[in-house]
């Protein structure tokens, strides 16, 4: 049985052996199943947090499924997500669903892109969206992270901001360059991460220093809420799509034109002021 056990995927490990586990280690192989995608990322010490349960639990219950530790299957959850989640799979998955029809295709995104903004009204808290928008209005000056493929989104964001007469900063840069924008985190600044699927280095660098510059930190994610759970104010969590298809940004845009047109009515005078000022700079350069 027990070389049967370590053959079989998390789901029939926990399947087999459930009846013999004691309730709290069931509680947390329930919990690696129904977490299988922030597992990779979690200690131990944040699953038992999670569970209000013991580290020794949690290392326990891995090994009463078969595995020699919690580290071997985070090992084997990674390998499944890397997989599942890789660009070219996602892809090929896609097309080989659509094919060639083009008429399915737009059907078939916007069903699709409909379904999962559905999913989004129902995982972004209301109180969660109020918390976000009361730092961003009370901050002096945002700094918007959007490493790698989330770049585009946050210039696009911090664009916004400046239109409504708001300071603003996109942190783009990646490696040293990253480093020396962090370094200019500053008492009354806020801290809006976007990250997906996976932390990064640069995600960690941006944690560390919102902490350690004690400025609060809004967080746009999809799975990661729980992974990162106390090293952010609020988590606005809206998932991209199907984890194992291409994701959509759909989303991530909606949640930013959100908080956009909410720090805009926050203070009206403000806006139109701004907007005032942009439209007559606007004509005095001229077109370009």
């Amino acid at each position: 049985m027990t070389t049967e056990l370590r053959r079989a995927p998390l789901e029939e490990r926990v399947s087999a052996v459930g009846d013999d586990l004691s309730p709290g280690e069931r509680e947390v192989a329930r919990f690696f199943v129904s977490h299988r995608d922030d597992i990779p990322f979690m200690s131990a010490v944040q699953i038992a947090d999670a569970l209000e349960t013991s580290n020794a639990t949690v290392v326990r219950a891995a090994q009463r499924l078969g595995y020699s530790g919690l580290q071997e299957l985070k090992q084997e959850l990674a390998a499944t997500l890397r997989e599942a989640r890789s660009p070219v799979a996602r892809v090929g998955r896609s097309l080989d669903k659509l094919g060639r029809d083009t008429d399915a295709v737009l059907d078939h995104l916007l069903t699709y892109q409909i379904a999962v903004l559905e999913d989004a009204r129902r995982s972004v808290a209301p109180a969660d969206f109020r918390r976000a928008v009361e730092l961003l209005v009370a901050a002096e000056r945002a700094l918007v992270c959007g490493p790698g493929p989330n770049a585009g989104l946050a210039t696009q964001l911090v664009q916004g901001m400046r239109r409504f007469g708001r300071h603003a900063l996109a942190v783009i840069e990646r490696g040293q360059g990253l480093a020396e924008t962090l370094m200019e985190l500053r008492a009354g600044d806020v801290v809006v991460l976007m990250a997906y699927e996976r932390t990064t280095p640069e995600v960690d660098a941006i944690l560390d220093a919102a902490h350690a510059a004690r400025v609060p930190l809004v967080l746009l994610t999809d799975s990661l809420a729980l992974a990162l759970r106390k090293r952010f104010d609020v988590a606005l969590v809206a998932g991209r799509g199907s984890s194992t298809m291409f994701p959509t940004q759909v989303t991530t845009l909606a949640i930013l034109e959100a908080l956009l047109l909410a720090i805009a009515g926050h203070d009206r005078k403000r806006t139109f002021s701004a907007m005032q000022r942009l439209a007559a700079a606007r004509e005095a350069i001229g077109p370009s």
